[in-house]
């Protein structure tokens, strides 16, 4: 389904109550921190959310796939780089103060102005390696 939200601006309940889901791309020069990455200006990545449900507890499913240009390590040349990564976040209700959570039980707060835009570029750079570098020796 191709998306009619608005994504820095993103409406999770209607979202959730309608159980849609978005196939969609958006052009890598809408993103402020990876912009740099990009081949070309004609770039995009393409991403898919969705809404599952498990014993009554919602989850958001998301999954990126984009290919970046990043500098090897080794010799400081262009290293193309694709991103391909699938996770899934409990939707949890606001209430208060936030309790705190482990590492590995990710939440994310139900609010009616979710910045979506923004959240996919922060799993783009939890993502990116460290120390980027050619499959084959280079100096």
């Amino acid at each position: 389904m191709k998306n009619n939200y608005n994504l820095q601006n993103f409406d999770l309940y209607r979202f959730i109550a309608k159980k849609e889901k978005i196939c969609d791309k958006i052009p890598v020069f809408k993103f402020n921190r990876i912009s740099d990455f990009k081949f070309s200006d004609n770039d995009s990545l393409f991403y898919d959310v969705s809404v599952s449900e498990d014993l009554g507890q919602y989850f958001f499913n998301l999954n990126i796939n984009i290919d970046l240009r990043l500098l090897c390590c080794r010799c400081l040349e262009d290293v193309e780089f694709t991103l391909k990564t699938s996770n899934r976040y409990e939707l949890v209700q606001a209430i208060g103060k936030s309790e705190k959570h482990v590492i590995d039980d990710i939440k994310i707060e139900i609010i009616d102005n979710f910045d979506l835009l923004s959240f996919i570029e922060d799993e783009i750079l939890l993502e990116l390696p460290t120390s980027p570098k050619h499959a084959f020796k280079c100096n």
